[in-house]
This record gives structure tokens, sequence and C-alpha cells, in this order.
């Protein structure tokens, strides 16, 4: 596998001599978050061929030989039902599942690293310690999905409905939430460092002692949101609604609060 670069949480400092730089960038450069692999594996021709045989005979071939990791990377998914498919522990990586029918499948751990997956069917599903960094999820449904402990680092989940999802300790730093729907979803311990809220539909949203610091919370309305022991350093919160929010040991420093209701 190459890496192209590593999340990180803040700069990091990198030397003009290191492999991952580029030989013209002179003494050292910041580089701010970024997330991005390259897979040097193809899919497994046979791999595809039994999922194409329909989510029945893939999920008894998966029972039948637990060890096997699918290699599904870069494969064209679009489209097909795989409602309760077991994709645990598979490769989908740079794979194309737009408007697929995943409801209820079992994805945790799997890879889908810049995977396709605008306006897939993921309500339900276990996500559970997936990877789903730089992902395309814009108008996804992914309602009571489980996402606890999965990486969503710069996903792009614009217009997605995430309500009553399970996002605890979920990592979605630099993530593109506008406009998403997180009503009644819960989030505690999980990570929206540099991600964008802006308008998101945050009703209900239980963030206890998640870290929002320099996150895009414009025009975002916490009002009564529990926000306890919250990260909300450097945050964007100009003209959000935090009438009776919870604030508890909340960080608000270096926050914009220009126009607050």
């Amino acid at each position: 596998m190459k890496i192209l670069g590593i999340g990180f949480k803040g700069p990091l400092l990198l030397r003009s001599n290191s492999s991952i730089v580029s030989n013209n960038y002179n003494n050292y450069k910041y580089c701010d978050l970024d997330f991005r692999e390259q897979s040097d594996k193809v899919v497994n021709e046979k791999h595809l061929d039994m999922i194409k045989k329909g989510v029945t005979a893939w999920n008894e071939w998966r029972e039948l030989n637990p060890d096997i990791k699918p290699e599904l990377n870069e494969a064209d998914l679009r489209g097909i039902n795989f409602s309760k498919a077991n994709f645990s522990r598979a490769d989908l990586s740079e794979a194309d599942l737009s408007r697929a029918d995943l409801s209820e499948a079992d994805l945790s751990n799997a890879n889908l690293h810049d995977a396709g997956l605008r306006d897939v069917d993921l309500g339900g599903a276990n996500l559970s310690g997936a990877n789903l960094s730089v992902a395309h999820l814009n108008g996804g449904k992914l309602r009571k999905a489980c996402l606890i402990k999965a990486k969503l680092v710069g996903a792009k989940l614009i217009r997605a409905d995430l309500s009553n999802a399970d996002l605890n300790e979920c990592d979605l730093s630099g993530a593109d939430l506008n406009m998403a729907n997180l009503n009644m979803a819960t989030a505690s311990k999980a990570i929206f460092y540099k991600a964008n809220l802006s308008r998101a539909d945050m009703g209900g949203f239980y963030l206890n002692e998640a870290d929002m610091s320099s996150a895009n919370l414009v025009e975002v309305n916490l009002n009564n949101e529990n926000l306890n022991n919250c990260i909300l350093y450097g945050a964007d919160l100009s003209r959000a609604k935090l009438v009776k929010a919870k604030l508890i040991d909340a960080d608000l420093q270096n926050a914009k609060l220009g126009g607050l209701t």
C-alpha cells in the first residue's frame, strides 16, 4: 500500500527529504489534515463473481470461509441490492456503490476508503470500526446505522441522513456534513476537528465530550443540546442558536461567537 498522506489532528512538520513530501519543497512544509491512501491491489475476480450470485449465496460462502477477506476494491457495484450482506472486513476501497442498497448490511471493520457511496442506503447497517475516510456519501441514507469507532476523516456527507445513528467515538475530522440530518444521533467522544457542520440539523444530537475544535458550526441550532465537556476551541459558532444548551466544562476558547441567539 502506498501512503500518500497521513491523518493528523493539526499541522504535521515534514522534512523536505521525506519520501512523503515532493523533492521541490525547501526546508520544511506544514501539512494540514489529510488522509489519502492508494492501494496496489486489484479486485479479486473470483470474489466479484461470487457477490454477483446474490446475497444468499454470498453470505453462505462467507460463513464457509470465515478467514477470507473479500477483495472488491475498485469494483463497480452501483445500484445493486446488498441488503443484509456480510461485508465484514471486506476491502471495498475505491469501489463504486452509488445508489446501492446496503441496508442492515454488516460492514464492520470494512475498508471503504475513497469509496463512491452517493445516495447509498446504509440504513441500520453495521459500520463499526469501518474505514470510510474520504468516502463520497453525499445524499446517503445512514439512519440508525452503527458507526462506533468508524473513521470518516475527510468524508463527504453533504445532505446525508444520519438521524438516530450511533457515532460514538467516531472520527469525522475534516468531514463535510453541510446540511446533514443528525437528528437524535449520538456522538459521545466523537471527533469533529475541522468538520463542516454548517446548517446541519442537530436536533436532539448528543455530543457529550465530543471534540469539535475548529469546526464550522455556522447557523447551527443547538438549542437545549447537551454539549457538556465538549471541546469547541476555535470553532465557528457565528449565528448559531445556543438557547438553554448545556455547556458545563465546555472549552470555548478562541471560538467565534458573533450573532449568537
